[in-house]
């Protein structure tokens, strides 16, 4: 290919990729919004393509049952699919169904605290308050309220509006 057929064809390409990461976030808002059936239309084709974004909302759907028959173990291979891509919600969503288990997925510690650690080196605040809470339970370990305290202050930093009451409860205790 000559350079300008080149330069045309990565900008179409471009064009084509700032669409479906817009299509996405409007399939997001819809998601949020209560319209699945909308949201999912868009959703399900980006996830089946790679989107580690909407692998993620679809694995959320599955979790929930919204917009789809409640499918945990379909949740979980979604999830993975876009935590392995390095997308933090689904690793911090990851986490979370490790921590509390679902119908035919067992409650793992280790995996939980892993895809929470995974999160937490993105800067995922979330990730930190739950993993402080792991910590300060002695889920997964031996209790550590030091290093609880520690992701706690580092979530609060963070905006995490939860991490200010555990960390209350914390030194309460």
């Amino acid at each position: 290919m000559t350079r300008p057929v080149l330069h045309l064809f990565a900008m179409m390409w471009f064009s084509l990729a700032s669409l479906a990461f817009a299509n996405v976030d409007q399939a997001r808002d819809l998601y949020l919004e209560g319209d699945f059936e909308g949201a999912l239309a868009i959703i399900v084709p980006a996830a089946e393509s790679g989107d580690a974004n909407a692998q993620n909302i679809l694995a959320h759907a599955y979790d929930m049952g919204n917009g789809l028959n409640q499918d945990f173990k379909a949740a979980e291979a979604w999830y993975l699919k876009s935590a392995e891509q390095g997308f933090a919600k689904a690793q911090y969503n990851l986490g979370l169904l490790y921590r509390d288990g679902r119908p035919g997925v067992e409650v793992d510690y280790q995996k939980s605290v892993a895809f929470y650690e995974m999160a937490i080196e993105q800067g995922y605040h979330a990730a930190m308050n739950n993993r402080a809470v792991m910590h300060q339970h002695g889920l997964g370990g031996a209790k550590n309220p030091l290093a609880a305290a520690a992701l706690y202050k580092k979530a609060i930093a963070l905006g995490n509006t939860d991490a200010y009451h555990n960390l209350g409860d914390l030194f309460r205790l």
